[in-house]
Formats: structure tokens, C-alpha cells, sequence
């Protein structure tokens, strides 16, 4: 665990992608570890317990947000509706505020490395670095053991001190210790890795699609090679078929919940609506495979978020990408404790992948 920086006696925290959640897995003492996810429309949070390898899921609430009511009483509140006493927590950034850059840098010694970047990042970085706190990742990969290089891969992170300590201070005013500040992409990343085999064996994309936003992201055999958010989510699927189909927003949403439609312009209006943002998808996958043709092209995708249940999406981004597409379950390696209700779990399965990933790096 590195401290970044210290704001008026705050710790901002980033924890190491994989260091930190690996550490947690294979310590024999039952400890528990909360990870919080500030949404665009909602607030997500898990507790995760977990000793001798095991990962229990012992809590987890998911709940739009109000408008009318300061973000710090509804988190505070979100813990007391999951029943949560527990104060430390884990939490992340996304947005404008937030940059997370893939670059190759010529091998040298961690010290020297960490010193070089304080310069070399202003290449990368479109703030100043004074208004900045950064952190990397020297990316370690199987590639790189069997076939040595002159370089090194490394995830360069970057968010302003502005957005990190109105996070901080959101948290600290509902009571909480913010233990750790990570990168949404990041913890969505890490959750996919600890949890799904496939990952650690293939080339994978990872999508998760939110209310605003659609972050999208690559793995080489667990490996985070690529990133990106677009600016289109489920509210501008239910915009367009509000626009489209002159209907309210309630019937827009059972529009995106059928499985079948009596009127044939409701599916093509739905199929309609998500092709910017399937185009986007492909335009992204387009360029990674542009940029690192030494890597085996992604043999699936795997969707999370609440707009990743529309059966019509699945299917028309997998007939247009070309690639398998499936429903990712981030509970499949996760054993709920006997107090979960399993059919709750259900509804929540789609939003609990960055909260997860945040638990899983948590700390005592």
C-alpha cells in the first residue's frame, strides 16, 4: 500500500491492483472489508469476509440516489439499511477528474522508476502535476518472463486533489475512514480477475455498462491492458426510446425489461437505441487490436450493469463485435453468507462488480 499524498492530516491511499487483494485471500485470519461504489444514480456496497481462501459475502445494498439529499446522509443511511457497523471502507473515482494511461517505459530499478515518472508524466497527464496525485503499476506479465524486453509496461494513474478530497471529505461526513481511494476501471478489473478463471487464460473484454457512462475494458490473461469510457448508458437508451416511441419513462423501462414485443417497432426502436453505443464498443476494440497486434484478439465478453439484463443487447453486440458475449456473474467464486437472501442477490448481481473489487483490496 502506497500513501499518495496527505491533505490537512488525510490519507489518500492507492492500493496496487493485485498486491493487496492476493495478500487478503491468503491470510488465514477472518477479517471482514467494505468496498463502496459512488455511482452516477446509485450507491452500491458489499462486506466481504474472507479467511483461508474462502470469500464470503456477508452484505451487500444497492440504492438510488436522491437528488434532494446530501451524498454523505445517503451513504451514511446505505450502511445503516445493510446493517453495516463497520466505519473503515473502501472507495473509488471515475470521471474527467480521473486519468488511467497505459504506457511503455525502458526497463529500470522501482526507485529510479518512481523518481523518472514525477517528470516524464506531464506527457501523459492534461493537468498540471502540481493539482494532481499520481500512482502506477509496473504491469507484470507473462509475456515479459518468457519473451524478456528492453521495456516495461506500466498503468499510470492520475486524479486531481480537488476530486480526491471532496471524495474524502463526502466520506468523512458520513462518518466513515476512507481506507483506500482506487480507479473504478481498476477495482471493476480486479474483481473479474479474482473471480473468473478465464481471465487469467485468454484475452477478455470487460464491459460495464452504467447509467451515463460505459466503461470498457481489456484483459490479457488478468492482465489490464486497456481502458476506456464512453459517455452513453442506460439513460440514453431510455431517452431515445422516450424520444422514439413518444412514451413516459415508466414504460420505457418495461420496453428494455421484455423478453418478447407484441409491436415490432418497440424491438427495433430498443435495437436502435443502443447502436451508438454498440459502435463505440467496436471502435474501441478496433483500436486495441491496432495498437497491440502482438496480442491474441479477445475471444469473449463479459457485460455487467444494469443494462447488461436487456437480452436484445447481448445479442446484437455479440452479432455485431463478432465475439462470444456473456452475462458475468461476480458472485461465482463468492459463497453468500446463510443470512443473504438469495433471490435479493439476483436484482443486485449486475451492479456489485466495483464494490467487490474494492473489497477484495480492503484492509483491517
Amino acid at each position: 500500500m502506497k500513501i499518495l499524498s496527505s491533505f490537512s492530516g488525510r490519507a489518500a491511499k492507492w492500493l496496487n491492483a493485485s498486491k493487496a487483494a492476493s495478500a487478503s485471500r491468503q491470510s488465514n485470519q477472518i477479517h471482514s472489508a467494505i468496498g463502496l461504489d459512488i455511482g452516477n444514480t446509485s450507491l452500491t456496497i458489499v462486506q466481504l469476509s474472507m479467511a483461508q481462501n474462502k470469500i464470503v459475502l456477508e452484505k451487500a445494498e444497492h440504492e438510488s440516489l436522491k437528488p434532494d439529499i446530501p451524498l454523505s446522509a445517503q451513504i451514511k443511511n446505505l450502511f445503516l439499511t445493510a446493517g453495516i457497523a463497520e466505519k473503515k471502507v473502501c472507495i473509488s473515482m471515475k470521471g474527467h477528474g480521473v486519468i488511467l494511461r497505459f504506457i511503455s517505459f525502458p526497463k529500470m530499478p522501482r526507485e529510479e522508476f518512481e523518481s523518472a515518472i514525477q517528470y516524464e508524466a506531464e506527457k501523459y497527464i492534461p493537468f498540471s502535476m502540481s493539482e494532481v496525485v499520481l500512482d502506477f503499476h509496473i504491469v507484470d506479465s507473462a509475456k515479459q518472463a518468457t519473451a524478456p524486453t528492453k521495456n516495461m509496461d506500466v498503468i499510470l494513474v492520475a486524479a486531481r486533489k480537488q476530486e480526491v478530497m471532496k471524495l474524502i471529505s463526502t466520506i468523512q461526513g458520513a462518518e466513515l475512514q476512507p481506507t483506500a481511494v482506487d480507479v473504478d476501471a481498476i477495482a471493476f478489473a480486479n474483481a473479474f480477475v479474482q473471480t473468473t478463471q478465464e481471465t487469467k487464460e485468454k484475452t477478455s473484454v470487460l464491459i460495464d455498462f452504467g447509467s451515463r457512462n460505459t466503461n470498457i475494458n481489456v484483459l490479457e490473461r488478468g492482465v489490464l491492458r486497456f481502458s476506456r469510457d464512453i459517455s452513453l448508458g442506460g439513460a440514453d437508451i431510455t431517452a431515445f426510446l422516450i424520444k422514439k416511441l413518444g412514451l413516459n419513462e415508466i414504460d420505457a423501462y418495461k420496453v428494455q425489461t421484455k423478453k418478447a414485443w407484441d409491436d415490432p417497432a418497440q424491438e427495433q426502436a430498443l435495437k436502435a437505441s443502443f447502436s451508438a453505443m454498440i459502435q463505440e464498443i467496436k471502435l474501441s476494440l478496433n483500436y486495441f487490436q491496432s495498437q497491440h497486434q502482438d496480442i491474441e484478439a479477445p475471444s469473449s465478453i463479459y457485460v455487467s450493469g444494469g443494462v447488461s439484463q436487456i437480452d436484445l443487447l447481448r445479442s446484437t453486440l455479440e452479432q455485431e463485435a463478432g465475439i462470444k458475449v456473456f452475462q458475468w456473474n461476480p458472485l461465482d467464486k463468492i459463497q453468500p453468507s446463510v443470512n443473504m437472501d438469495r433471490e435479493k442477490l439476483k436484482i443486485l448481481q449486475p451492479f456489485l462488480p466495483v464494490a467487490i473489487g474494492l473489497a477484495l483490496r480492503g484492509e483491517k
